[in-house]
């Protein structure tokens, strides 16, 4: 039987008496990763920081490797590296130091031989062991982003939150940390947000699709993404889960001849050409 490594049962957030999380619940097994995907605004990091214990849910659980979050914080919390979309750093501290004080805040590495060792072991994991004694002020962008990884991974947590691992980066740079998640996904639980789609497509098993901080859709890639295009598909606008209430896999569809319906979020273009998802969903009908 397959580990359940996070856990999340009816998750909801208010902000000023205006709920922002809707009674979010799904689960992830040992060894996957999966993409939070949703536009901007949808819940993404909200939901993030109540993982991490920086947020308190308004209702909801939320177990990690077992462990319940508000039960038994702290084993919850060992349990689990972070990487927050913008992370602060100390930019007058080296790579190596700032490592090992990462080390020694997760609780995962005691002594200051072991916290030493783990901070090493990330920085080679990550593939930062060059910059070890560079101060974390001149790195460039695309070092940061691996630093910041190597300080959630630091003492070998079994789960990892990754929230907009690539925000900010330059395409080659994209490349690496991608490459770089991929190779850490073999051995972890992994959960990603993002609003990039091709993000998912590279690195994730599977996915989960916020929009307006509602569940609306969760499955395998290979049952959630799209198929080629072809002259046999068609499309049509998914309504607003506000209106519509939750979209499944399967649904029925008032499309002629459908076979099979899949949910997907729309890509448009930015005036420099970049892709983006926007707002809507929509369901794509093949046709027999």
């Amino acid at each position: 039987m397959t580990e359940t490594l996070l856990s999340i049962e009816g998750l909801a957030r208010s902000f000023g008496g205006r709920e922002v999380i809707k009674g979010v619940s799904f689960q992830i097994q040992k060894g996957q990763c999966a993409g939070l995907l949703g536009p901007n605004g949808a819940g993404k990091t909200t939901i993030f920081r109540m993982l991490a214990g920086a947020l308190a849910p308004t209702r909801g659980t939320i177990r990690i490797a077992g462990h319940d979050l508000r039960e038994e914080a702290s084993k919850a919390r060992r349990a689990l590296g972070y990487m927050p979309e913008t992370g602060a750093v100390y930019g007058e501290m080296t790579t190596l130091e700032y490592l090992r004080f990462r080390a020694e805040l997760s609780g995962r590495c005691p002594g200051s031989r072991g916290r030493d060792a783990a901070a090493r072991r990330a920085a080679e994991l990550t593939h930062v062991a060059d910059v070890l004694s560079s101060p974390l002020g001149v790195l460039s962008k695309g070092y940061l982003q691996r630093v910041m990884l190597a300080a959630a991974i630091v003492g070998d947590p079994p789960v990892l939150l990754l929230d907009e691992p690539t925000a900010g980066l330059d395409p080659n740079q994209v490349l690496e940390v991608r490459a770089l998640v991929a190779e850490l996904a073999q051995t972890r639980t992994i959960i990603i947000s993002t609003h990039v789609l091709s993000e998912v497509e590279a690195v994730c098993s599977h996915a989960l699709i916020l929009s307006e901080g509602k569940l609306i859709a969760s499955g395998t890639i290979s049952e959630l993404l799209p198929l080629p295009e072809s002259r046999s598909s068609t499309w049509a606008r998914l309504q607003k889960v506000s209106s519509a209430g939750s979209a499944k896999m399967g649904a029925s569809c008032p499309t002629s001849r459908a076979t099979k319906a899949e949910l997907w979020c729309s890509r448009s273009r930015t005036r420099s050409g970049a892709r983006r998802c926007s707002g809507d969903f929509w369901l794509r009908v093949r046709r027999s």
